[in-house]
């Protein structure tokens, strides 16, 4: 795993993309091509027309917690990184769906991509649009810690992860609890990898060179 690919995407999201900065919270809600932002729960949304705003695809939060959801139409890489000890900061918080305009499977010309990159972790956030499935359509970066679901041991029974992408994770976290083969609290996974990310990836995202995949185990 790369130590610092999350503190590179900075400098292109300063010199054609665009950057949040000051703010220890973000909401970032996705409509299509545009970016609606807000930097407090009870706050009304801004909005960015991101071909406009970000033209190289590359959205920072710095120092920040993300929280995220909304439709993607393009493709762009999100950015979150933490500036102090503090593992709160560098966080993404999926509030609900992040989904693509055209999902892939139906129309396999799609070219919308969305890479989720955090310093810290990813997590699912524990509430009522995430009870009952959520749908998340990129692929997630965990520089230093991981893909998982809050309170997966006590949340309620929640449905699915319907993920279409990939997760790259420095540690796994944990999605819910199962006995047997029965679930009992949070998540089952519906994961499924985006075969477009075998010759393409998000703008900036962190790559493995010339690495390929020769086999494949589950």
């Amino acid at each position: 795993m790369p130590t610092n690919a999350v503190d590179l995407m900075e400098t292109p999201a300063e010199t054609g993309g665009y950057e949040f900065t000051g703010h220890d919270t973000v909401y970032m809600f996705f409509v299509n091509d545009s970016l609606k932002y807000k930097f407090s729960y009870g706050a009304s949304y801004s909005a960015l027309y991101l071909p406009d705003a970000a033209p190289n695809g590359m959205i920072f939060a710095k120092n920040a917690v993300v929280r995220l959801k909304g439709t993607v139409k393009g493709q762009y890489t999100l950015g979150c990184n933490s500036t102090t000890t503090s593992t709160g900061k560098g966080t993404v918080w999926i509030d609900d769906n992040i989904v693509y305009n055209k999902d892939p499977r139906k129309y396999p010309n799609s070219t919308d991509m969305l890479g989720i990159c955090a310093e810290n972790s990813v997590w699912i956030t524990k509430n009522t649009a995430n009870n009952s499935s959520v749908d998340i359509h990129a692929s997630i970066y965990c520089e230093k810690g991981g893909f998982g679901a809050q309170d997966h041991d006590i949340r309620p029974v929640s449905g699915n992860i319907n993920l279409l992408g990939g997760i790259i994770q420095k540690t796994r976290a944990a999605v819910g609890t199962f006995s047997g083969t029965s679930i009992n609290h949070g998540f089952a996974k519906r994961y499924r990898y985006d075969d477009r990310f075998m010759t393409a990836s998000p703008p900036f995202f962190p790559g493995t060179g010339g690495f390929e995949i020769v086999s494949w185990l589950e």
